[in-house]
């Protein structure tokens, strides 16, 4: 009962301050919850990953970046655009 209530497991072991059970889920810090299934699957990833594995998560993220970069410009030119050609004219 406790578990789905916020029990905080700062009292098991230091360093899992501000980290919390609530309804079925652990809660970090930052509220992000995570289920059971994501802490697994996390865990067998970090256990398959080999060298040639992280440098091919590293390029992913690395796109994952420009890509975003990318998206933001176009769409700030594109505001710019229609708010340009929205203009009331008195």
């Amino acid at each position: 009962m406790n578990i789905s209530k916020g029990l905080e497991i700062a009292s098991i072991k230091d360093g899992w301050e501000g980290w919390r059970f609530k309804n079925g889920y652990l809660v970090n810090e930052q509220g992000i919850r995570i289920s059971p299934q994501q802490i697994l699957t996390g865990y067998t990833l970090l256990e398959i990953g080999a060298d040639n594995d992280r440098r091919k998560q590293r390029e992913i993220i690395k796109v994952a970046r420009l890509l975003k970069k990318y998206v933001k410009e176009r769409l700030q030119k594109q505001s710019f655009f229609l708010l340009r050609n929205n203009r009331v004219s008195y």
